[in-house]
């Protein structure tokens, strides 16, 4: 064989492979990052949906701490009420001075944080109080200030805050892996990379892509929670708000509790019911987080919407049943 046509076969076979192995690079290289890239852009469209209804959440909480100073004020009017009270299955229900102290204190909460606006998305304020209602209300070992009043003693431009910055506390609360910028896996950035280590790049991307999907898993069945714990509260209040209405006309007419008729009675255990269904959906922790795992707190939760069944109105019983009958 002539040595020009060998030379020209030899080269066309080398070009040939180098196309090859060029154009198995970007395939290789193309696959992980669009993976990647999709389980990003679809955990953080989920994670918007989570914030809407964590700060829809937190501010009807907010208002529900608020509103207790209305409560407060019908019991300590009323005279001659018994220590204790029954309402159907709910027993001894009461108010003490601690619990009005613990309810006065959540009123002046909700002042300062309206005062120094933390009130709002971008805080971590709103996402404490929603996914962590218990944990961030304890006082301190020491007795001292709650998790929730150090929280609002830290100084924060609030102005400059917005849905990224509760995203980031967020996906903090949930352990949730680090989402890799895009200048991380940008061509750019991977041009050196010989076919070897491509294919050891694509494992690693390909690892965390799954990471993202078990991420966006568990926020979808956050969100499927927070509306089930969101929708009974929301309920609950609606009932607290009428009830107290009535209240209110009643203790202007009257405030010793002897002279109440017994469907007067029986709205004020039923005021004092709703008070304790909503107290302890408040403080119920939706995640329970131990070192870098955070779970849903379901036997909880289940257990005080369980106790909280019998003061909603059927019909919106029926409603949450068939909206929930998944969970």
């Amino acid at each position: 064989m002539p040595f020009t046509k060998w030379l020209t076969e030899k080269l066309s076979t080398v070009g040939w492979n180098r196309y090859s192995n060029e154009n198995s690079r970007k395939k290789i290289l193309d696959s992980a990052i669009a993976r990647y890239s999709d389980e990003k852009y679809a955990l953080y469209e989920l994670e918007q949906k989570t914030l809407d209804i964590i700060e829809e959440f937190a501010l009807i909480k907010l208002a529900a701490w608020n509103y207790n100073r209305r409560l407060i004020k019908i019991f300590k009017t009323v005279e001659h009420k018994p220590a204790s009270l029954v309402y159907y299955e709910h027993k001894n229900l009461r108010l003490s001075s601690t619990d009005i102290g613990h309810m006065l204190t959540a009123c002046t909460l909700v002042d300062e944080m309206h005062a120094k606006k933390i009130d709002k998305i971008g805080t971590g304020i709103l996402s404490a109080i929603v996914l962590h209602g218990g944990a961030s209300t304890m006082a301190g070992e020491d007795g001292g200030k709650s998790i929730l009043e150090n929280l609002i003693d830290i100084p924060v431009d609030s102005k400059n805050m917005g849905r990224l910055e509760e995203l980031s506390i967020f996906n903090k609360m949930m352990c949730f892996p680090v989402v890799l910028d895009d200048k991380t896996y940008s061509p750019a950035a991977l041009k050196e990379l010989d076919k070897d280590h491509v294919i050891m790049f694509k494992a690693r991307l390909d690892a965390k892509s799954l990471d993202l999907a078990d991420a966006r898993g568990r926020v979808s069945r956050i969100n499927e929670t927070l509306e089930y714990v969101y929708h009974r509260f929301t309920i609950l209040r609606q009932e607290q708000i009428k009830v107290v209405e009535q209240l209110e006309d009643v203790i202007e007419e009257k405030t010793d509790y002897r002279e109440f008729t017994p469907k007067e009675k029986n709205l004020f255990s039923y005021a004092l019911a709703l008070l304790c269904a909503l107290r302890k959906l408040a403080k119920t922790d939706i995640i329970n987080s131990n070192g870098n795992i955070s779970v849903l707190n379901y036997t909880r939760i289940r257990d005080v919407m369980a106790r909280s069944q019998d003061l909603i109105p059927e019909e919106e019983l029926k409603k949450e049943e068939a909206k929930m009958k998944k969970y």
